[in-house]
């Protein structure tokens, strides 16, 4: 946070510079002014000094800038607000610690969100008591009784205060945080109750200090929203600064309403949705808001960093607690603390959730419809006598070893779909909606269809035996086999190929269903899933044209039983196996198709 004007002495300054370091100066029509003999701004440095808690440190931070490895950066202990306030009083050549030790504390009443002020009461070195308060412009203005100009008390009029709110407004709307100064001084201090002490004030000045947001939450407020997240800002600020802020940060928009804390409870449904900004919040208000969101069913998180935050945070569905600024019972009260106290890391939490169930949904898609299309088919040619879907075991343990797991890895490893924040919110509740299950359903029926067909088609020989399958050189055919058992031996291999096939290929159209497999190649193309499908498959085309030496090494040299028995296959019956194979990858893209004209999300 950075003090950019001053109102002072009824005169309005600029002050330059940014941030916590104090290169800057204090400006009046773009020429430099000094300001320390006057004696009214003196008292206005003595009060934001004094009654002040915060501290600025260097901190080293580790860089890479050509030689430079390490520079020491500036940065607030406390509150960013009165640490503005401490490089204010730099800027204008003196030094906060000079100003403190000047004066002894007798008394503090914290700044509280009810309050919406500081103030504290201290003796100087001649025994004077001094009462200082700074807090928000139209809590502070209503407990002032005078304004002090050039070292000159006078009555603070109702006109003199409208033209001063006149003034602060100006900066609010500009995006200006405002903070009113104010000072008096007492005959002597017996802890005399706060009202009392904040009682007839000496308005002294307001400083318009600006706080920017920070980088990328403009575009994480946006991604939010495109995700079905709607932002709300509850903020203790002046309802014309956070109008503007919110204005710039994509939060209010044309139509909404910006409403203060007082006025929640009043307003209707329509307008409650409508409003988008709640301004001068107090911590009773932030439950109501959640509880009137709640009552909507609506799943709510709240973000908070105070002790009085707590509540809300208890009651939202997810409580969020700052892991920098925030209080020990906000940590743990919340369900969520943000180390940085970055509102992007919220968003970018929100995407790595969403990522994480796309692929386990994705896994649990694949295993789901590889296991019940397979066995369906399995348990269904049991019951025929006649044949059997499997030579030996080894068959088996060659599906389920490879082209079970590896793809399935894949998917794992697979990256997060780029869109995942254009999807609306899910369920808590929902892995598989009805859409997806519909999906799945398709799919194992159109993947069975073609291993069935690639089956029967073999064993009633439209797809015959030909030289190529039956050389004994190119295919490991036992002794003695018949050819009842070479065509029950090709119809097998057909139907592991077309089955290698299938799940080697299918994965992409399920991986964004959402999307057509050309778009998702396109524009999310993952070189790691297509390595593990062509390592996948290739190790099974391997395993076909080298049948024969493969097996004869594994058995006959090394004397191990690997009974996988595939045939060698020609070119007419690989294009038949990819042909088997089609149904399932592009009649399923298909379906995604006019599920997408229909507006059905997966």
């Amino acid at each position: 946070m950075t003090v950019e004007y001053i109102w002072i002495n009824n005169q309005e300054y600029f002050v330059s510079g940014s941030g916590y370091e104090s290169e800057g100066t204090i400006l009046k029509e773009n020429k430099s002014i000094n300001l320390n003999e006057n004696i009214t701004f003196h008292k206005f440095l003595d009060s934001i000094v004094v009654n002040n808690n915060a501290k600025l440190i260097y901190e080293d931070v580790k860089v890479r800038v050509g030689d430079l490895k390490e520079i020491a950066v500036r940065k607030a202990l406390g509150s960013p607000t009165e640490a503005s306030l401490l490089v204010l009083s730099e800027k204008s050549g003196n030094i906060p610690y000079d100003i403190k030790k000047k004066y002894e504390l007798l008394k503090e009443f914290s700044f509280s969100s009810e309050e919406k002020r500081m103030t504290t009461v201290v003796k100087s070195s001649d025994s004077s008591v001094f009462v200082f308060s700074k807090g928000a412009p139209e809590r502070l203005l209503n407990l002032c009784s005078e304004i002090e100009i050039d070292n000159k008390s006078e009555l603070f009029t109702d006109n003199a205060k409208l033209e001063i709110i006149k003034q602060i407004n100006n900066r609010a709307s500009q995006g200006y945080r405002t903070l009113a100064v104010a000072y008096r001084k007492l005959s002597k201090f017996d802890n005399q109750k706060r009202e009392e002490i904040e009682d007839n004030l000496i308005f002294l000045s307001y400083v318009s200090i600006l706080d920017p947001a920070r980088q990328g939450v403009r575009e994480s407020v946006v991604e939010a929203e495109s995700g079905g997240i709607k932002i709300r800002m509850i903020t203790g600020d002046h309802p014309a600064t956070a109008k503007t802020i919110a204005s710039q940060m994509r939060i209010y928009k044309q139509g909404d309403i910006v409403v203060e804390g007082s006025d929640i409870e009043k307003l209707n449904d329509e307008e409650f949705e409508r409003a988008s900004v709640f301004a001068r919040v107090e911590p009773l208000d932030k439950e109501i808001i959640v509880k009137k969101y709640q009552d909507q069913n609506r799943i709510t998180a709240m973000t908070g960093d105070g002790i009085n935050d707590s509540l809300a945070l208890k009651l939202a569905n997810t409580g969020i607690a700052m892991g920098i600024t925030g209080t020990d019972l906000a940590k743990e009260t919340a369900d969520l603390v943000i180390s940085d106290d970055n509102f992007n890391s919220i968003i970018k939490g929100v995407k790595i959730g969403r990522g994480l169930f796309a692929k386990i949904r994705s896994i649990i898609y694949f295993f789901i419809a590889t296991n019940i299309m397979e066995a369906m088919i399995f348990f269904t040619y049991e019951f025929l006598p006649f044949f059997d879907l499997f030579s030996s075991e080894w068959q088996h343990i060659y599906i389920f070893g490879i082209v079970h797991s590896l793809p399935s890895i894949a998917l794992v490893i697979d990256k997060y779909p780029k869109d995942v924040m254009s999807e609306p919110p899910r369920d808590e509740e929902q892995l598989l909606n009805k859409n997806m299950w519909r999906m799945l359903l398709v799919q194992i029926f159109l993947m069975g269809l073609g291993l069935v067909l690639a089956l029967e088609l073999t064993r009633g020989g439209f797809i015959p035996l030909n030289e190529w399958n039956t050389n004994p050189n190119l295919s490991y055919i036992p002794l003695g086999s018949t050819t009842t058992e070479l065509i029950s031996q090709k119809s097998r291999t057909m139907f592991i190929t077309t089955i290698y096939l299938l799940e080697t290929t299918f994965l992409w159209t399920f991986r964004r269903p959402n999307k057509s497999i050309y778009k998702s190649l396109r524009e999310e193309f993952s070189s790691s899933l297509f390595i593990i499908a062509l390592f996948t498959l290739s190790l099974h085309i391997l395993y076909i044209v080298f049948s024969y030496p493969v097996n004869y090494y594994v058995n006959e040299v090394f004397g191990m039983n690997l009974q996988i028995n595939l045939m060698f296959l020609s070119l007419t019956d690989w294009l038949m196996c990819i042909l088997l194979a089609l149904p399932g990858l592009l009649g399923i893209e298909i379906y995604k198709y006019y599920s997408r004209k229909r507006n059905i999300i997966f």
